[in-house]
């Protein structure tokens, strides 16, 4: 797999196009409720409260929706060259 003339497929590219975009939006995500957690104790991000604010439309800022946009972009991209094979990328 590793050797000089191996070539990634246009399908495996897909594939760790996916998986980077779905990993980016959960440390996204994952920021947010740390960020909660450390701005209002760990205690509180269990509470009925803190479900409010993770799930109101203002949790990401412009930064932010910007970035999970891309994620998704990427994400789509990738879902789209799944389909096209072991055809070198």
């Amino acid at each position: 797999m590793l050797s000089e003339s191996y070539t990634i497929t246009k399908r495996q590219l897909g594939v760790l196009m996916i998986l980077a975009s779905v990993g980016g939006l959960a440390a996204l995500f994952g920021l947010d409720v740390l960020r909660l957690a450390q701005a209002q104790g760990v205690s509180a991000v269990f509470q009925p409260a803190a479900l409010d604010y993770l799930t109101s439309p203002a949790i990401l800022g412009p930064l932010q929706r910007a970035t999970a946009m891309s994620f998704v972009v990427i994400a789509l991209v990738g879902t789209t060259l799944i389909p096209l094979g072991g055809r070198p990328a």
